[in-house]
């Protein structure tokens, strides 16, 4: 792992095992003088992709995106009072951030077992586990989130879980049948 792109592609197998999909919106609002900055309703806003005001789209250097904030440069005199701003954006269910804390929690599951002592410092995980790790660490924080799931599919393995299991038992069952299967490619593991 070892490095950001590692942890953005562990992001996205996250995000499909829970169906964080990206979802994106449209926010309109009504300009009156003052401050030309909008504050967006949604958390964990991925990217903001335009903004225009009464439908014609402002260029890239004439709007900024911070923290949840679209700020209009308004020293050419772009708006006026009574203009309608659009604003798009795609966003998550969970920020970037929530799912390190997840990858983390899944990380402390991983060190009970003797000899494994993983660690998150700045944006890397220590020592670089190995991709089918990564996948347990994603199964791992899936079951975090959603606890009440039954079934998660990566490409190459499919776990399926009785209902009556809490969630630190399905974390259990599948860590201990991860390392009685070590090896094994392509499978379905039923924990029953």
């Amino acid at each position: 792992m070892g490095n950001l792109d590692t942890l953005q592609e562990m992001h996205q197998i996250i995000r499909g095992l829970i169906e964080d999909f990206e979802k994106s919106d449209v926010e309109p609002f009504e300009y009156t003088t003052g401050d030309t900055i909008f504050i967006l309703n949604e958390n964990n806003i991925d990217e903001v992709t335009s903004v225009s005001i009464n439908g014609i789209a402002l260029e890239s250097g004439q709007w900024s995106y911070a923290d949840g904030e679209v700020t209009i440069a308004d020293e050419s005199g772009i708006i006026s009072s009574g203009d309608i701003v659009s604003i798009k954006y795609i966003y998550y269910k969970y920020s970037d951030t929530e799912l390190n804390g997840y990858i983390l929690s899944a990380l402390a599951y991983l060190n009970v077992i003797e000899e494994i002592n993983y660690k998150i410092d700045s944006d890397d995980i220590y020592p670089t586990p190995s991709s089918r790790l990564e996948n347990l660490i994603c199964l791992i924080a899936g079951i975090l989130i959603k606890p009440n799931y039954s079934q998660y599919r990566l490409p190459n393995l499919t776990v399926s879980y009785p209902t009556k299991l809490d969630k630190d038992e399905k974390i259990q069952r599948l860590i201990d049948r991860y390392f009685y299967s070590l090896g094994i490619n392509d499978e379905e593991i039923t924990l029953d």
